[in-house]
């Protein structure tokens, strides 16, 4: 059986699209601590991940890891929107042809991006307050016998709500939006990503996700990101020729992380802490060279 113990808030498979490059065969990311100021590499496996964030621990000491399970399938079908799109960014600089993304692709990367909005500790612990008022309320009514196993089983059906319904209302409203997948044409472009990568230009808490008028943001890989906004039903593949429209993203993306940022340039990332007034230093290993990959 699978071992659930090490459960990702921001998915392996996705923190691997912003790879910096391999050591002895195993990718490593650049991660931007900003509690310490150190930029120093890590691995996607051992990034962003907590023991049993998602599972409820029954009455015999068993965990039910049915939430982390379900995950799969939709990062699954995530993986493969952001490959269509990386093939279309790559056809796109060198005048080739890719096949166009689809109708399909545009709910997948709301599903995801909705998800990746709810399952960061820092949204975590709104559901988790808001879920034990809910609880409380319930425990005083004489309805359940109050317990940290019933409050997480509470938070799970905020997820469980969303797995395989397009119709929950934030999806929804997500998926009314125009979605474009954008990317500069400079080669070295570094796209980045962090703890709370759900990014939108408004003031209105953790909930800011669900009004109509927000435009969202949200990184793909190192070369592309995601911006949902206004109303319709296109999903377009958009080429930037202004490389300031990332870096103003990836200071946004700083100043919206709880405390650790992913990138695949550590001077890139360096360049933009400073910029925001953070004065970072990068630790890199002595002796030690990337694999080609």
């Amino acid at each position: 059986m699978p071992d659930h113990k090490v459960q990702h808030f921001l998915a392996r498979s996705y923190l691997k699209g912003f790879t910096a490059g391999l050591i002895k065969g195993q990718p490593q990311i650049w991660i931007l601590d900003k509690q310490t100021n150190e930029i120093r590499l890590g691995s996607p496996d051992k990034s962003a991940a907590f023991s049993y964030y998602y599972s409820s621990q029954l009455p015999d000491g068993s965990y039910d890891n049915s939430i982390e399970e379900s995950f799969s399938k939709l990062e699954s079908d995530f993986l493969r929107v952001v490959e269509r799109a990386r093939a279309n960014v790559e056809a796109s600089n060198l005048g080739g042809f890719a096949p166009a993304p689809t109708l399909e692709d545009r709910i997948v990367l709301c599903r995801y991006i909705y998800l990746h909005f709810l399952r960061v500790p820092q949204n975590m612990e709104w559901i988790r307050s808001d879920s034990s008022k809910h609880l409380e309320r319930m425990d005083q009514m004489g309805l359940l016998e109050f317990g940290e196993s019933n409050l997480q089983n509470y938070m799970m059906k905020v997820f469980t709500h969303i797995d395989g319904k397009v119709s929950a209302k934030a999806v929804e409203i997500l998926s009314s939006k125009n979605v474009a997948i954008e990317y500069a044409v400079r080669r070295r472009v570094s796209v980045f990503t962090c703890d709370n990568p759900v990014f939108r230009y408004n003031p209105k808490g953790a909930e800011g996700i669900l009004y109509e008028d927000t435009n969202i943001f949200f990184p793909l890989y190192y070369r592309a990101y995601a911006r949902l906004q206004g109303s319709g039903n296109q999903l377009a593949i958009m080429k930037h020729h202004d490389i300031s429209l990332i870096d103003d993203l990836n200071r946004a993306l700083i100043r919206n992380a709880t405390r650790e940022v992913f990138a695949n340039d550590s001077e890139r990332l360096k360049a933009a802490a400073e910029a925001e007034g953070i004065e970072a230093v990068i630790n890199a290993p002595k002796g030690v060279s990337f694999d080609s990959h």
